[in-house]
């Protein structure tokens, strides 16, 4: 039974209107109960404090909402955020969700504490009307309408455990003290703020363009020669010593940061609206007045967005052009990669196969991209592009998507140990500009790349493949298990269940179509490693990533995990 959720209720204070069905349908295939795990042993009392306090400061600031003066953009907005923050929740196992009956056909999904861990909040419940009209029941209590996740999340702090304010004290004292990062810290000032306002500078950044003594840096890759031919287009000057100087660019607003390390470094020019962000806002392509130019620039942009800094480290330096010359062999040509050429601190040069596309008639499009809504459109790029108008075109058009991207994707990680980030960021598709017809993908960022070196080296041909990765690099792993864990949360669960879930096919035989074609590119029945991957990837129960809990620890180096029932195993 499809359950429709349109609204929530909070017992005593609250009440949120407006929630997508997609939370409520996944949550009625997934008997959700409180988190096995023990408070003293998931949630650090310091933590908690500290997120407490967060929310607390967020909803001080940002103070009521009334429903009525918010646009009815504005309200999607809010809308789609409370879907993801209430399903993170149940997920995570910060809250017990459970049905309930009420005055009505219709059930209600009821979230509350794990375990009633702050009394004055034990009888505080969220509830989900399961119908499309509105619902309301006022428990007794004073009902307000709110929009704001932010509430939602204030109301989840308080269940989490808390200990007195001593506590948390002794313990950020004696984690300060043992802490490895925290002795090794180097103070430096912060940088300007990022506000609202400033994300259009964001999208079109100011760069500077650093000379550098190369005793101060390390080098992997022609980062020079490549770099000439875009510096005479932008107009900056040669360093007067070029054999023992270097120039390195950077976003501007990075240089409080830059210049306190490196003394000797000397800014040789500033170009303004040149170029312009990609999605993860640290790449950059140049604009079309600055000519063809086939490079993109990944700078360092000391700003967390998501979950993550949006940094390079210097293994990603290090390793990119070595990660890169191992792809270009291996990988099926129909999957072409944005080649990390050259590389040097803070600053990966990639070559982008744009040209290469627009030679033979193709364009190259992210598929975050194609998932997304025009302004006043409740259509996707995918469905207007595409001419998807009917059911039975979403579906034949989604059959042969799957089976062109599991053929490219899937190959290199059953016979080599390649593991694609292949979420839908990192992955763009490519297009015949004239039929309209997909021929391919292109894939970015190495720094996310992992090899099975047991499965890599079973092959002759790849024992001096990795000549170039020291020992020990984050690259490489033994670990075959958590890999594919990690493909079937970044390839299924990210790229391919937000892809069929914009086209409308979740309750539409989406997943059954996954597993289809799934077992077509893994072949079980006469393919021995692709029989071990695909009885692993249809286990009943895999591990999912709880962002919301990494988000309130302010926590992005370490994943934690739960396991939950497999969502590929959804029957429609």
């Amino acid at each position: 039974m499809d359950m429709y959720c349109d609204q929530f209720i909070f017992g005593h204070f609250y009440h949120l209107v407006g929630l997508p069905r997609l939370i409520v349908k996944m949550l009625q295939t997934i008997e959700i109960g409180p988190d096995p795990v023990g408070k003293d042993e998931s949630r650090d009392s310091a933590a908690c404090h500290h997120i407490i306090q967060q929310t607390l400061n967020h909803l001080s600031m940002t103070g009521p909402l009334l429903g009525n003066s918010i646009s009815p953009n504005r309200r999607r907005a809010l809308f789609e955020t409370t879907k993801r923050v209430l399903a993170s929740a149940i997920n995570d196992g910060i809250a017990c969700a459970t049905l309930e009956s009420c005055n009505s056909p219709s059930l209600l999904l009821c979230l509350r504490s794990p375990g009633g861990a702050m009394a004055s909040y034990e009888d505080a419940w969220i509830k989900c009307g399961m119908r499309a009209d509105a619902y309301v029941e006022t428990d007794g209590g004073r009902i307000s309408e709110k929009l704001d996740p932010g509430v939602i999340c204030g109301v989840i702090c308080r269940w989490r455990s808390r200990q007195d304010e001593s506590d948390a004290v002794e313990i950020l004292v004696k984690e300060l003290t043992v802490s490895k990062l925290h002795r090794t810290c180097l103070a430096q000032p912060f940088l300007v703020p990022i506000a609202p306002d400033d994300i259009p500078y964001l999208l079109e950044p100011e760069l500077s363009f650093l000379c550098v003594p190369k005793s101060d840096m390390k080098v992997f890759g022609p980062f020079q020669s490549l770099l000439e031919p875009l510096l005479r287009s932008l107009g900056i000057p040669k360093p007067d010593d070029t054999v023992n100087e270097i120039v390195v660019p950077c976003f501007s607003r990075q240089l409080p940061c830059i210049t306190p390390l490196f003394p000797n470094a000397r800014i040789l020019g500033t170009v303004q609206n040149r170029c312009r962000a990609q999605l993860s806002m640290r790449t950059v392509s140049m604009t079309p007045d600055v000519g063809s130019s086939p490079l993109h620039l990944k700078l360092s942009l000391n700003c967390q967005i998501t979950s993550r800094l949006r940094t390079i480290s210097p293994n990603a330096a290090a390793l990119a052009t070595a990660v890169g010359n191992i792809l270009r062999d291996l990988l099926p040509p129909d999957l072409w990669i944005f080649e990390e050429a050259a590389s040097i601190t803070a600053c990966i040069i990639r070559k982008s196969p744009e040209l290469r596309a627009a030679d033979i008639g193709e364009t190259l499009i992210p598929v975050a991209g194609l998932m997304q809504k025009p302004f006043n459109d409740n259509r996707t790029y995918i469905e207007i592009m595409f001419g998807l108008d009917s059911l039975k075109e979403k579906q034949t058009w989604f059959r042969k998507y799957l089976d062109k991207l599991f053929s490219l994707i899937l190959p290199p990680l059953v016979r080599h140990g390649i593991r694609i980030e292949a979420h839908s960021q990192n992955v763009l598709v490519r297009v015949n500009i004239t039929n309209k017809e997909i021929t391919g993908f292109a894939i970015r960022d190495f720094d996310v790349i992992r090899i099975h070196y047991p499965t890599f080296l079973r092959h002759p041909d790849n024992e001096n493949a990795l000549n170039d990765i020291p020992p020990g690099a984050r690259t490489l792993t033994d670990d075959l298990h958590r890999m594919w864990h990690a493909v079937h949360h970044s390839l299924l669960q990210a790229h391919v269940g937000h892809l069929l879930y914009m086209l409308g096919l979740e309750s539409k035989g989406g997943w059954r179509v996954v597993r289809e074609e799934l077992e077509r590119a893994l072949n079980p029945s006469g393919d021995l490693d692709g029989r071990l991957l695909y009885d692993f990837w249809l286990k009943e129960t895999m591990l999912s990533r709880c962002f919301l809990e990494m988000r309130l620890r302010d926590a992005y180096a370490k994943f934690y995990e739960r396991e939950l029932p497999n969502i590929l195993l959804r029957d429609a």
